[in-house]
C-alpha cells in the first residue's frame, strides 16, 4: 500500500507538530534571482496541500553581494513573488500576515573577506515561510503499517548528483526526529529518478557511475547514520526509473515528482508484538 505524506506534516516529532503549531520552510535562490524555481514551487505546493494552515508570514533575504539598495529591492521581489504565488494558487489573503524583504541576511558581511567573495553565501540567499497550523491528532507507533511507503517530498538533490540541496535540510532533520521518536521502526530508503526509461538508472557525475538513484538513497542512509540512527534499522536501494509516478514526463513538475526518495516501513515491532499476541489468544480459543 502506498500512501503519500508530506514530510513536514507527517514526519515531525510530537513536540513540534502537535504541542507547538508553528514551523518554518526555507527557499533558496541563485545569485540575483527572485523568481521561484520549480523546486521552490514544489515545496510551496506541498505546504498548500495542508488543510489546517492558520497563518503565514514571509521574510526574504539576500547575501552580501551587491549594494544595500539593490539587495533591499531583490529581497522585496523574492517576498512579493512568494506572496503572488500563494494568492494565484487560491491561498486566502486573510491568512497571510505579512510579506517583506529585509535586505542582506544578518551578519552576511562577515563572509566578505573569505573565499565566498565571488559566489556569495548560498544559504543567505533565502526566504523563510513561517506558518502556523491547527493541532493534529498525535501519531501513534501503531499508525505505521508494514509495507507502507512514504514519499519524502522535500529531499532535493543537485542535478546529476547525490548531493543534497539546502532545501533538503529540514526534511532530513524531521526524518531523524521521527526515527528517534519511534525507535522500533525499521525502514528501507528508496531512491528514484526521472527522465529515464525501462528501469534504467542515471549517471552520477560525482561518483562517476550509473547508480544515481542508489547513491541518493545511500546519501540519506549515510546522513541518518551520521546523526546517530542505528544502521541495523535501515536498508537502502535504488530503483532507477522502474517505479515512476509519470511514465512519460511532460512537464518539469512531473520530472520533479519522479525524482524522489521514499521510505518503506519494513518492520514495526510494536505491531508484530500485538499481532503475535492476537494469534496466541486466537489459537487458545480454538
Amino acid at each position: 500500500m502506498k500512501i503519500k505524506f508530506f514530510i513536514f506534516l507527517f514526519l515531525i516529532p510530537t513536540s513540534i507538530c502537535f504541542s507547538q503549531n508553528k514551523d518554518t520552510l526555507f527557499l533558496y535562490y541563485a545569485i540575483n534571482e527572485s523568481d521561484l524555481s520549480s523546486e521552490n514551487k514544489l515545496i510551496i505546493n506541498n505546504l498548500l496541500s495542508l488543510n489546517n494552515i492558520l497563518s503565514i508570514e514571509i521574510i526574504a533575504y539576500t547575501d552580501f553581494l551587491g549594494s544595500s539598495t539593490y539587495n533591499q529591492s531583490l529581497s522585496e521581489k523574492r517576498a512579493t513573488n512568494i506572496y503572488n504565488y500563494l494568492i494565484n494558487n487560491n491561498f486566502s489573503n486573510d491568512k497571510i500576515i505579512s510579506y517583506k524583504g529585509l535586505g542582506v541576511f544578518p551578519k552576511s558581511h562577515l563572509f566578505q573577506n573569505n573565499n565566498d567573495t565571488i559566489v556569495g553565501v548560498p544559504s543567505h540567499r533565502r526566504a523563510e515561510i513561517r506558518y502556523s497550523k491547527a493541532e493534529e491528532s498525535p501519531i501513534e507507533e501503531n499508525d505505521f503499517e508494514i509495507g507502507q511507503e512514504i514519499v519524502l517530498e522535500n529531499i532535493i538533490f543537485e542535478g546529476g548528483t547525490s548531493i543534497f540541496k539546502p532545501q533538503s535540510q529540514y526534511a532530513l532533520n524531521q526524518l531523524i526526529k521521527t526515527m528517534q521518536q519511534f525507535p522500533k521502526l525499521e525502514i528501507e530508503i528508496q531512491g528514484h529518478i526521472c527522465c529515464k526509461y525501462n528501469g534504467e538508472d542515471g549517471y552520477d557525475m560525482i561518483n562517476k557511475n550509473n547508480f544515481l538513484s542508489l547513491n541518493r538513497a545511500k546519501a540519506v542512509y549515510d546522513y541518518l547514520i551520521k546523526e546517530g540512527i542505528d544502521a541495523n534499522r535501515m536498508t537502502y536501494n535504488g530503483y532507477g526509473s522502474s517505479k515512476k509516478r509519470f511514465p512519460q514526463e511532460k512537464t518539469e513538475e512531473e520530472e520533479n515528482l519522479n525524482r524522489r526518495v521514499e521510505i518503506k516501513i519494513l518492520n514495526n515491532k510494536i505491531l508484530l508484538k500485538k499481532y503475535m499476541y492476537f494469534c496466541k489468544v486466537f489459537l487458545l480459543t480454538l
